[in-house]
């Protein structure tokens, strides 16, 4: 685990929604591994959604470029946007 404070069994009963990038230097590949791994083992309803060509900061184009591995990907902070607002819309009219 990598949190200070792990996902549990019967603990975590949000709905989680991950929206990553795949070549984002700033956080390997591994810990997306580990954090499904935590949530899996927690019982946790979630989704995780991975951009493969999508960096560091995806979704802000006021970072664009500032350094390496940081990038506003447009169609993924749109798709990742529309997904986040479909998931409140379900979530709290439920």
């Amino acid at each position: 685990m990598l949190t200070h404070a792990p996902a549990e069994p019967g603990i975590v009963t949000a709905r989680i929604a991950v929206w990553t990038g795949g070549t984002r230097p700033l956080c390997p590949a591994r810990r997306l591994r580990a954090l499904r791994a935590e949530l899996d083992h927690a019982g946790a309803n979630y989704s995780a959604t991975e951009f493969a060509q999508a960096r560091h900061a995806f979704t802000d184009p006021d970072h664009d470029g500032i350094a390496e591995g940081i990038a506003y990907d447009a169609a993924a902070h749109r798709i990742a946007w529309s997904g986040t607002l479909a998931l409140l819309n379900v979530t709290l009219t439920a």
